[in-house]
């Protein structure tokens, strides 16, 4: 499922913007923050009851700043590309209205829609806080068959519909979007150190399909994908950019059901995660964001190669390339030597991802 169009009106810097992005997209310019902003803020909308209003309630800068100057509401539309062949694209449109009382704002409209460029099938609908839905059909639809009754909640005005309104994210024909919505992530700097969530938190022997937020679940999700050749393979061309000595990763127990990770060498020494470089606990966090068993479907990237050397520039573009393979990469902060990278990286491909600069 991709993302396939993001409008946004009268929010932080943007007073009036689409975006239509490829398979990895290159966004410069002041306002490439506020519109990945505004992306994860609709991911927000589908991840549990209160996570969109606890996000946008914090919402820097502070009200009434959230808005364009001179706006009185912000609009966001979204198009997302079905899950699977032949289904419909599903639109999510939204409107957060200005107000002087309470936290600052009011959710005024939402609407989400089935559609492609003939049809248009409207599955909800909110005005102020009453919304109205139409379930899908149970069973098999045959001749004569009465469509399902239309349902009635009332919303508050800090709360999405996906969150406050379980059986309108479950229904079967909003949940398969709705699930890789909600797994759109943005990924800062990650700080590599000693200090860092990396190697501070303690991991357990299981799997994580996909990295944290802070990078905490570093060690499991290297564990996960380290099993998988096509998917470890970009992860150790960069370590061996960083020491030719490098011959791959293991996981030494720690304890009854602790794990590490460590650097093996060709002549038999281990360099465990305590013991590793900042650069190399950094390009592994790029590995386990791009190249996890399940990455995040939209990955949005802010200065993707801070924290390493020029030398494994190459190696992250390749890796970048290889990820838009599978999802939708967004960067932000890009230094003229990536971009250029980039360029080398797509170039001479017919086929394939498709590699865009936009300037916002």
């Amino acid at each position: 499922m991709k993302l396939r169009r993001l409008d946004v009106e009268g929010f932080r810097s943007i007073e009036r913007l689409s975006w239509s992005p490829g398979d990895i997209t290159v966004l410069t310019g002041a306002r490439a923050g506020d519109l990945c902003a505004a992306a994860l803020h609709i991911s927000n909308t589908a991840r549990g009851w209160s996570s969109f209003s606890e996000a946008f309630s914090v919402e820097p800068p502070h009200p009434p700043e959230r808005f364009t100057d001179g706006y009185a509401e912000t609009r966001w539309f979204a198009r997302l590309g079905p899950p699977e062949e032949g289904a419909l694209d599903l639109g999510y449109e939204a409107i957060i209205e200005r107000i002087e009382q309470g936290q600052g704002w009011a959710i005024v409209y939402e609407r989400f829609t089935l559609e492609d460029d003939f049809e248009l099938k409207e599955m909800l609908e909110r005005q102020g806080s009453r919304a109205v839905f139409t379930p899908a059909h149970k069973g098999p639809v045959l001749a004569g068959t009465r469509p399902p009754k239309e349902q009635v909640a009332t919303l508050a005005d800090d709360l999405t519909a996906l969150g406050a309104l379980p059986a309108f994210y479950n229904d079967k024909r909003v949940q398969p979007y709705t699930e890789r919505l909600a797994g759109w992530r943005r990924h800062g700097r990650i700080d590599p150190s000693a200090e860092g969530a990396p190697r501070r938190f303690e991991a357990e022997r299981v799997f994580h399909d996909r990295l944290s937020e802070d990078g905490r679940n570093l060690v499991n999700a290297l564990y996960s994908l380290w099993d998988f050749e096509a998917l470890r393979t970009p992860v150790l061309a960069g370590l061996r950019a960083l020491d030719p000595t490098v011959t791959g990763l293991t996981f030494p127990l720690v304890g009854e059901q602790g794990l590490t990770v460590a650097l093996s060498h060709d002549d038999g020494r281990a360099t465990e995660l305590a013991a590793m470089s900042d650069e190399a606990v950094s390009w592994l966090l790029r590995g386990a964001m791009l190249c996890a068993v399940s990455p995040a479907p939209l990955l949005v990237l802010d200065a993707a190669e801070d924290g390493l050397p020029e030398g494994l520039i190459a190696p992250l573009a390749a890796m970048l390339r290889a990820a838009s393979e599978r999802v939708q990469v967004v960067l932000t902060g890009v230094s003229e030597a990536l971009d250029a990278a980039l360029t080398e990286a797509f170039a001479g491909a017919s086929e394939g991802p498709r590699l865009v600069r936009l300037e916002v």
